[in-house]
């Protein structure tokens, strides 16, 4: 008489039969068996999305999608005159700071670059002339700086200089 072998499930498994001693059983016959569930791993060929959120960055290579297997390392963007903070989960940066996609992961991923802006100097050497802040700091997101004309007795203002020898063009303001 026909026996139907049961087909058992296991989440992440494929079933690959019953086995004794090694050997796959196929037919039922009459006598005893202490039969064995045999399960190979299933490989899921799964790609998620990686999102970067970049913030006014950019990236160069970035990798978009990760399938679990390994960890992948967040790539670091760049952005003219910002410094990278580091990415996070929310767009407002109240989650942790993440650095890379742990092995393992399932699902789309989103990510958020922060940035802080970097803050530049400007020192004034003014060769004895008269200049109430004689340092002033800016960053990328500052309005135009107009520099200061300064006054130094006997002396006509000329304006100011990259360089100490004054072979360079005269500026008069500095853009962000």
């Amino acid at each position: 008489e026909y026996v139907n072998m049961p087909v058992p499930k296991k989440e992440g498994y494929i079933f690959k039969g019953w086995y004794q001693d090694d050997v796959l059983i196929t037919d039922i016959i009459d006598q005893n068996y202490e039969l064995v569930a045999k399960w190979e791993e299933e490989i899921l060929d799964t790609k998620y999305k990686i999102t970067y959120i970049l913030n006014g960055g950019r990236i160069e290579n970035m990798v978009s999608e990760y399938d679990g297997s390994e960890e992948v390392a967040l790539p670091k963007p760049e952005f003219e005159g910002y410094i990278f903070r580091g990415w996070y989960t929310d767009p407002e940066f109240v989650s942790d700071e993440v650095t890379n996609i742990i092995e393992g992961s399932t699902g789309d991923k989103i990510f958020y670059a922060k940035w802080s802006t970097i803050e530049y100097t400007i020192t004034f050497e003014t060769n004895g002339g008269t200049l109430e802040e004689k340092v002033i700091t800016y960053n990328v997101e500052s309005p135009d700086i107009i520099l200061p004309i300064i006054q130094k007795d006997g002396y006509e203002f000329k304006g100011w200089y990259t360089d100490s020898e004054f072979t360079t063009e005269a500026v008069t303001k500095v853009t962000a």
